[in-house]
């Protein structure tokens, strides 16, 4: 039977296809015991992707031009449809914010996602997963964005005042790496540099890569030391 749009839409929004990996790797743990979050989660991926028709081949990216690499993904633009189409590197779903140096699993990275498109009115669609032998790529696209030609990189004072539109407040853990916290909803934005968040050609501020998940307790405690150590923050795994 051929998919509805409504489920289409589903399929393509972050938040589903988070949701969809959480649960499933939840069922795929409950029967099996001896199997990791970390392979559960790669598995529940699969399924998702079985499930809504989006394994991809490495065949789906030729029709886009290739625009370069970076820390996290590979980048082309897809310039009939005006986005900017992006590639996780393989068997990589980018940062955690849960801990300094931890990799994300792939649902922290499709929520990650999806918290971009519901906080900072980003429009992030997953196009679908790329699996070759044991290498498994995330491919998602967003529109795309032309950097300002004269002063695409925004000041520190800039990106402060952007982020705190969206009520996230700067907090100086470690000055090399900008982090933003929201202390109503516990979330953090990490990654938070000039090379992540530009400054478009009509002057506007945009967040391109940011990191956006919960703080493990080591960067929480951290945090708390930041502000009034008597002031309650939210805690969340």
């Amino acid at each position: 039977m051929a998919q509805t749009s409504s489920s289409r839409a589903a399929a393509d929004s972050p938040k589903s296809a988070a949701n969809f990996v959480r649960r499933s790797a939840e069922a795929i743990r409950s029967r099996d015991g001896s199997i990791t979050g970390w392979k559960a989660e790669r598995r529940a991926l699969l399924e998702y992707a079985e499930k809504y028709g989006k394994l991809l081949s490495q065949d789906h990216l030729s029709q886009f031009s290739y625009k370069g690499s970076g820390a996290e993904h590979r980048v082309f633009h897809d310039a009939e449809k005006g986005r900017a189409v992006k590639v996780t590197h393989p068997n990589r779903y980018g940062h955690s914010a849960y801990g300094p140096g931890l990799s994300a699993t792939p649902s922290e990275y499709l929520r990650r996602l999806a918290w971009a498109n519901g906080i900072l009115g980003d429009d992030f669609r997953i196009h679908g997963v790329i699996c070759e032998e044991e290498h498994i790529e995330i491919v998602s696209s967003h529109p795309w964005i032309t950097a300002h030609p004269e002063s695409p990189q925004p000041s520190t004072e800039e990106i402060a005042a952007y982020f705190k539109r969206f009520d996230f407040e700067p907090v100086s853990v470690d000055p090399s790496v900008p982090l933003y916290f929201n202390r109503r909803s516990g979330l953090l934005i990490i990654d938070a540099t000039d090379l992540n968040v530009i400054r478009d050609r009509n002057e506007y501020i945009a967040a391109i890569d940011v990191g956006i998940g919960f703080p493990g307790p080591q960067i929480l405690r951290q945090i708390e030391e930041y502000f009034e150590p008597s002031l309650p923050l939210t805690e969340s795994g």
